[in-house]
């Protein structure tokens, strides 16, 4: 009788639920897909969650499709991560409805919630009255219209987005506040990009550290093994696999890189990184990231997201010192100009510019006050910040 009654107590004390049990936006999910189809992928997502699905209906799986393979990896990931990870994977919009306990996948042509939120931008708005003040000091040309901080800003704000794929069309400068209209995950990139702007030092997007982590993972790994008429797409699971890092394959290459093949004689020494920059030479990809997860797509794209903010006052500064010192009296071939005749920031972005091109890096910059904001894979951030340090600029110091 005690013997039933204590595993009675087992059985009821392995029933009672558990937190992740009771709230399933809280849980870690484990979910991999090596070319099954992303209505299995997307249905093993919901079954871990305890939901049901909601599979596009005829003409809303535009841009995507839930009958197609899918190829990524991810290891306790958060709710959040797994829904934007798939989403990438199948070309549509994966939503989790937890008032509902459903995952739905629907083409992002469909209208999603847009809330509109504003940003207290008045510590940027001081920043960049400091600079025009001081570093920017040319007369207006005839016909200016004048601008308040904000509304630069403003500008600067959905140059940046739409070098980055988010929407750019919903901004509005009102005092020192900037409003935008968009979708939650959105207003996340928006809060990253301005907590950057705002940062003494600068700093790194999400995304461009996810790079780089991952390429130094793949570093630390070897592959120098034989390699014979195996899909790209199968040998990147298994490079990532060996590095211990999660991935996803976009949409629009999943079919190319799981129909392509390839072949490699053994290659001793040769690591992760080093194989990972042949493959996506030979079939003309490139590495990203999303939600912190390393993304495998279309050259022009997979780096959305990838930025690094530099503040440049102290080189300004310097510079500024600099030409004061090449200062001449009023004589052929002198110069009684300062930096700000010279152009202020643009002194220094146009050289970083001119550099780049020569040294054919992909990349976009766009400044704001003394902030410059570049745009690139990590790769090519690290070595615009090697021309800048040319220039004299130092990194800053950790704290």
């Amino acid at each position: 009788m005690r013997t039933a009654m204590a595993v009675a107590l087992a059985i009821s004390l392995l029933c009672v639920p558990t937190e992740a049990q009771d709230k399933p936006e809280s849980m870690k999910i484990t979910l991999r897909s090596y070319g099954d189809s992303s209505q299995t992928a997307l249905e093993a997502f919901a079954a871990k969650l305890g939901y049901g699905v909601i599979l596009p209906s005829e003409g809303d799986d535009v841009g995507g499709s839930i009958e197609d393979a899918c190829w990524f990896s991810i290891k306790d990931a958060s709710v959040e991560q797994a829904s934007a990870v798939l989403s990438r994977a199948f070309g549509l919009r994966v939503t989790v409805h937890h008032d509902r306990k459903k995952v739905s996948a629907h083409s992002y042509m469909t209208t999603t919630r847009r809330v509109t939120r504003g940003y207290d931008v008045s510590l940027l708005c001081a920043r960049y009255v400091d600079y025009v003040n001081r570093f920017n000091v040319a007369k207006p040309a005839k016909g200016f219209v004048e601008r308040p901080a904000s509304s630069h800003l403003l500008d600067h704000m959905l140059g940046v987005m739409e070098a980055t794929g988010l929407r750019g069309d919903s901004g509005s400068a009102v005092g020192q506040r900037l409003l935008f209209t968009l979708e939650e995950g959105e207003h996340a990139q928006v809060k990253e990009l301005l907590n950057l702007l705002m940062n003494e030092k600068g700093g790194a997007s999400v995304a461009c550290v996810a790079q780089r982590q991952t390429l130094e993972a793949l570093g630390k790994v070897t592959w120098d093994e034989e390699v014979t008429e195996r899909p790209v797409a199968s040998l990147l699971a298994a490079l990532f696999a060996k590095a211990g890092r999660d991935f996803v394959i976009t949409y629009g290459m999943a079919r190319e890189l799981g129909e392509a093949h390839v072949t490699r004689a053994e290659a001793k020494g040769q690591n992760g990184a080093a194989l990972l920059a042949d493959l996506t030479e030979a079939h003309q990809f490139g590495l990203g990231a999303v939600a912190g997860v390393a993304l495998l797509g279309d050259m022009t794209t997979a780096s959305w997201g990838s930025y690094r903010v530099f503040e440049l006052k102290p080189l300004l500064e310097r510079l500024a010192q600099d030409y004061v010192n090449q200062r001449t009296k009023p004589r052929d071939g002198g110069f009684e100009g300062d930096i700000s005749n010279m152009g202020g920031l643009a002194v220094i972005t146009s050289a970083l510019q001119e550099q780049g091109e020569g040294r054919e890096l992909t990349c976009t910059l766009k400044s704001f006050g003394t902030r410059l904001v570049a745009l690139g894979s990590a790769q090519t951030l690290d070595e615009l910040a090697a021309i800048l340090k040319e220039m004299g600029f130092e990194e800053p110091k950790e704290d």
